[in-house]
């Protein structure tokens, strides 16, 4: 039996991973498109041109290829998160440029890593302080995403190959918008019903008190 290269052998990996992600977004769009179909949604209704938008073009937020445009559909008029997302956006796109050469990129896919496991924990502390469980589908999504980030940066380091880390750039160009308006827009307009200050922590208003705990990503849609 022919062995697999390693190189080969985590390409199909990280293609595997990508996967499993894509699966899981055409699954929370699903049902997200159903909750807004029947009208009990109301961050997905609020939400409900992007949504209509990303169902007739799944590209229409501007990524393309290696690259992707940061533009209004991505604003989530949240200050902290569009912030971050911003960076985040950057940064992707300062990899897509480096890819040419391995010590030029692995710098650059350093400090991605270091950013997206910020990111993905300032959006994680959101949650917790407003009534999400540990183990809801946000973040879940997230520990995803790390994982395959991770295991690209420990192959690049071994293999000194770039295919698994441009493999997982596209990927990443194209999960990003989708998850930002439907995971993170719903995460910010619960914030909002519950009126979150992420700058104290605190919590305004008396519904938080009765809520329950949230398994899904802040909405009926992926309960």
């Amino acid at each position: 039996m022919t062995r697999q290269r390693p190189a080969t052998a985590f390409a199909v990996l990280v293609k595997s991973s990508a996967e499993r992600l894509a699966a899981a977004l055409q699954s929370l769009f699903d049902a997200a498109q159903r909750a807004a179909n029947r009208g009990d949604s109301p961050a997905l209704n609020q939400q409900n041109s992007r949504i209509k938008q990303y169902a007739a073009d799944p590209m229409s937020t501007s990524c393309t290829l290696s690259s992707l445009t940061w533009t209004d559909a991505l604003t989530l008029n949240q200050p902290q998160i569009d912030q971050t997302h911003q960076e985040f956006v950057v940064l992707l796109n300062q990899l897509g440029n480096s890819l040419h050469h391995l010590d030029s990129a692995l710098p650059i896919y350093q400090r991605l890593l270091t950013h997206t496991e910020q990111h993905f924990a300032m959006e994680e502390g959101f949650m917790a302080a407003t009534g999400f469980a540990p183990d809801n589908c946000h973040s879940k999504q997230h520990a995803m995403v790390l994982d395959v980030m991770r295991q690209v940066l420990v192959h690049t380091h071994a293999e000194h190959d770039l295919e698994p880390m441009r493999n997982l750039l596209l990927e990443l160009v194209n999960w990003f918008p989708a998850h930002a308006e439907m995971m993170d827009a719903a995460l910010v307009f619960h914030m909002e019903q519950v009126g979150f200050d992420p700058a104290t922590g605190a919590v305004s208003k008396a519904a938080m008190a009765d809520a329950e705990t949230i398994s899904s990503c802040g909405s009926k849609a992926c309960s």
